[in-house]
């Protein structure tokens, strides 16, 4: 137990520090991955900028698209969006329209502050990408695309769901606060259904 204990603050200061520090293209994003020219960049860059049209004139956000096979996106402060080219290759415009504005919305909704950082850190991750799925799916029907997109991106056939960790043996008190902390999205079943919500209240 003390362990993964350590391993969760480990992970969170990290996260601090990457807040504090972080600029838009960190290695730990970057690394070693070449970043893509090509038809996928072309396309992120293009429904960027139709997503920069509804947001906040003085926040626009541009897209890249890293050349590896990951399904990921992800940004820090600064002015990036980074999405995995082979995300990018599996989703319909739409798709990634809602991926690209589910990043632009931790800046619109100031997620990636000091002390939103600290509220992550006390359990409140998985509220701030619920909150970043909602922002994303106004986004995205703002700019015109189909809010059906969030349906493709939350379908369970495209992710494995974060891996659970058995803690039945840990008291209760203490398995509420681990998994808390242990996972970083809601699960994408409940998110499916809020992205559903959503489209029936339209």
């Amino acid at each position: 137990m003390r362990g993964y204990i350590s391993s969760v603050f480990k992970e969170l200061l990290e996260d601090l520090r990457v807040t504090l520090t972080g600029s838009g293209f960190d290695s730990r994003i970057v690394g070693r991955n070449v970043i893509d020219t090509g038809p996928q960049a072309e396309r992120a860059m293009g429904i960027t900028r139709r997503l920069n049209a509804v947001r906040a004139p003085k926040r626009p956000k541009q897209a890249v698209v890293l050349w590896n096979n990951n399904f990921s996106a992800v940004t820090l402060r600064g002015k990036w969006v980074y999405v995995a080219k082979g995300l990018s290759e599996r989703l319909s415009d739409e798709g990634l329209a809602f991926v690209l504005a589910h990043e632009m919305a931790h800046h619109d909704l100031d997620h990636l502050t000091v002390h939103m950082t600290m509220a992550g850190m006390l359990g409140w991750k998985q509220d701030m990408e619920g909150h970043a799925d909602r922002r994303a799916f106004e986004l995205m029907v703002a700019a015109g695309f189909d809010p059906i997109g969030g349906i493709e991106v939350t379908h369970a056939d495209l992710w494995e769901d974060e891996p659970e960790d058995d803690l039945s043996h840990w008291p209760q008190g203490l398995q509420d606060w681990a998994m808390r902390h242990r996972r970083s999205h809601p699960l994408m079943s409940e998110r499916h259904e809020a992205v559903k919500r959503w489209i029936k209240a339209q």
